[in-house]
């Protein structure tokens, strides 16, 4: 039967009404969704530094404010773990973002832009999660439903003992644990990444459903967003999207739906290879444990776990689409279960750093109870009863009600729980920090525990420790860490201390105000070292030395003959290269040109069998040449630079830091990819553009004809 013009129109515009009326509910809801999380947080959009000093966000802003301060010379960071190479230090995303909001004339600080944007981050988790759900399940209920438990209700992971018993828990009023994670430990880029995380599900399913460009490119972005700013968040994501995967897979055309999920991760990984390095993959998987030289996690622990799971999965829901709404989040919850209650009950490392995907397993969480709830709700709909569709809206009010009822004490507690510090400049962090930037010198320093994170978020002085330890690349400082902290030699400490070029020790006594106290024996330097500052229980010791020039005119003779320093414990190998290093002369500051955070040119002259030590990590991205010839390069007993000119005589000498290989390589392939994309997207638009004026002219050739018969006919 034929429809009419005018039928035709009517069922357009219901259909087109329809559609706008969907896009206004989805709005108002995602609205209401971030202004009810805004309101609870509220003081997490003003401020500067966080009350919670043993955050590790100052980690994060003192990268920010490197990269502010030294842009675009930032290959090498001298002030932590004795100089490092910079790309390592995390994913960049947050701090290059803090970095440039700063540099814009709103008068806001790196500090306030990282509350800012974090804050941000945290209310918008609920409307990622409300979208995602919407779009799985095609429930406005059972989205909503997650999404009001995601923002209010205490997190499953408190039915673990060891998250219970953290001091943060009863102070916010038993919170979602993200915000405990964000505010207390201080983790705002996994919060961040996590928001993303949602909308890489809906993306990446989608892209599995209705593969395009389009769809293959949004995914892609939104994976890379998230690599970009948080390694932990990225792990989990990629076990999410594993998920949503296989998921696909059991309805069937596996293979097309592989080739899509290939499509998509090469064009993420091209995206984000420019950090995402050998180097800085290596050191990432090897965070935590000692000296950074195996994996964090165990692979075959996680393979054995996994492949019976899939096995299972297959049988239980291969063919099956009416299950694949329940699936997503039954696989997403039982792994990140796995992952969480396997490291706090029995210790197992079957991912990296797993206590930390606690956020994740909660997702998954409310997600299934939002289904629960909903799947009863259905039941009360589905009776025939008059009673029971009367008592299917109530069921849905009380659980409403409960949430409310529930999330009370962390109603109450989250203003001052969320609040920003009244005053950093009275802590111990910042008064040590101070006094070392304005009496140092620029001498390098030990501090440790939170000194160690909020050190180069409030000056520029040079550590021995910092904010990120996956980040460090000399061999000896985690050892001389453990020994210092620990150790009740007081003299081999300062041993140690003298051979690391350190000025000056900061010690926390029984009495410090700080969350960490790492000194077992903090007395061992009384007597032994002169006081020069102390506040609130933390002493600043003056570590007295011959030779406190960062470059050192050496024998190269009586280095060479000198023994290795077999472990933090070989006094007498220390002592011979502490002795060397003392008898030597320093280089004057006058002759020392630094430009940038990854150059220095020295001038001096070198006697006969003399050569520079610099004390510096040695990185194999470190090259040196005197007028133009290159100057050989090693490492000493202790990981610091040994430069050994040819010949003696006035030398000129530029050392320098040059990025290695593979993070070139990896430059190269996001280089590539983004051009790729920019032909492709760029042909897609003409293509578009062309079909578009080609409807035009056709719709203009038909007015123009039925016009022109009109005419004939009237004639």
């Amino acid at each position: 039967m034929a429809v009419s013009s005018q039928t035709f129109g009517q069922i357009q515009h219901s259909v087109s009404f329809g559609l706008t009326a969907t896009a206004g509910r989805v709005l108002a809801i995602s609205l209401g969704l971030a202004l009810l999380n805004t309101v609870i947080v509220l003081p997490l959009f003003s401020g500067e530094y966080t009350q919670y000093m043993g955050s590790i966000e100052a980690s994060y802003l003192s990268y920010a404010r490197f990269i502010d301060e030294n842009w675009p010379y930032v290959s090498w960071n001298p002030l932590g773990y004795l100089g490092f190479p910079f790309r390592l230090f995390e994913t960049p995303l947050l701090p290059y973002l803090l970095a440039a909001i700063h540099k814009l004339p709103l008068a806001l600080s790196t500090a306030g832009a990282y509350r800012l944007v974090t804050a941000f981050a945290y209310v918008l988790g609920p409307v990622t999660l409300y979208l995602f759900v919407r779009y799985l399940t095609k429930r406005e209920l059972t989205a909503v439903l997650a999404a009001l438990a995601y923002s209010l209700l205490p997190s499953f992971v408190y039915v673990m003992g060891g998250v219970r018993a953290d001091p943060s828990v009863g102070l916010f009023g038993h919170p979602p644990w993200r915000l405990i994670v964000m505010t207390w430990y201080g983790e705002g880029p996994h919060i961040a990444a996590l928001t993303l995380t949602p909308l890489a599900a809906l993306f990446f399913l989608r892209a599995l459903k209705k593969p395009s460009f389009a769809s293959y490119l949004i995914a892609a972005l939104l994976v890379t967003a998230i690599a970009l700013t948080n390694w932990i968040a990225l792990v989990a994501a990629a076990l999410i999207l594993s998920v949503v995967l296989f998921s696909e897979m059991l309805l069937g055309e596996p293979g097309r739906k592989l080739i899509s999920a290939f499509t998509v991760a090469v064009i993420a990984y091209g995206l984000s290879a420019f950090w995402f390095n050998l180097s800085f993959v290596k050191a990432s998987l090897a965070f935590g444990n000692p000296s950074n030289n195996s994996l964090d996690f165990n692979p075959v622990l996680l393979i054995v776990l996994g492949v019976p799971v899939a096995g299972i999965c297959y049988v239980t829901f291969s063919g099956k689409p009416q299950r694949q709404k329940l699936f997503i989040p039954a696989a997403w919850f039982a792994i990140f279960a796995v992952i969480v209650y396997g490291q706090y009950q029995f210790g197992l490392n079957v991912a990296p750093q797993p206590f930390r995907y606690a956020p994740e397993l909660n997702m998954a969480a409310v997600i299934l109870g939002a289904m629960l709830v909903t799947a009863v709700y259905d039941r009360f709909r589905s009776n025939a009863a008059d009673l029971g569709k009367l008592a299917a809206p109530g069921l849905v009010a009380v659980v409403i009600a409960a949430i409310v009822v529930i999330s009370l004490p962390f109603s109450r507690a989250a203003w001052n729980a969320t609040e920003a510090n009244a005053d950093v400049s009275q802590t111990s962090e910042y008064q040590v920090a101070r006094w070392l930037e304005e009496n140092g010198e620029g001498a390098r320093v030990y501090v440790t525990g939170t000194h160690a994170f909020w050190l180069n978020a409030f000056s520029d002085v040079p550590q021995v420790r910092g904010g990120h330890d996956g980040g460090a690349v000399n061999q000896w400082w985690d050892h001389v860490v453990y020994q210092i902290n620990n150790g009740e030699d007081g003299e081999l400490a300062v041993m140690w201390a003298k051979a690391l070029n350190v000025r000056y020790m900061v010690v926390n006594f029984p009495d410090s105000k700080v969350y960490y106290k790492d000194f077992v024996y903090p007395d061992k330097f009384n007597g032994l070292l002169p006081e020069r500052f102390s506040y609130e229980g933390d002493t600043v010791f003056e570590v007295p030395t011959d030779s406190p020039e960062p470059v050192q005119l050496v024998s190269l003779s009586r280095f060479q003959a000198l023994p290795s320093i077999e472990n933090v414990l070989d006094s007498d190998s220390l002592e011979a290269y502490v002795q060397a290093v003392e008898s030597s002369e320093g280089v004057d500051a006058s002759s020392l040109q630094v430009d940038g955070s990854a150059r220095m040119t020295i001038t001096t002259d070198l006697a006969p069998g003399q050569g520079l030590l610099v004390r510096t990590t040695y990185d194999r991205g470190w090259t040196a040449r005197a007028e133009g010839t290159k100057v050989d390069l090693s490492p000493d007993p202790v990981g610091f630079l040994l430069l050994e000119p040819e010949a003696p005589g006035s030398h000129q000498i530029v050392l320098e830091y040059h990025e290695p290989s593979s993070v070139r390589l990896g430059y190269l392939i996001t280089v590539v990819t983004v051009l790729a994309l920019a032909v492709l997207t760029l042909r897609r638009v003409r293509m578009r553009l062309a079909a578009a004026v080609a409807q035009v002219v056709k719709r203009w050739s038909v007015a123009l004809t039925e016009e022109g018969d009109d005419e004939a006919s009237d004639y």
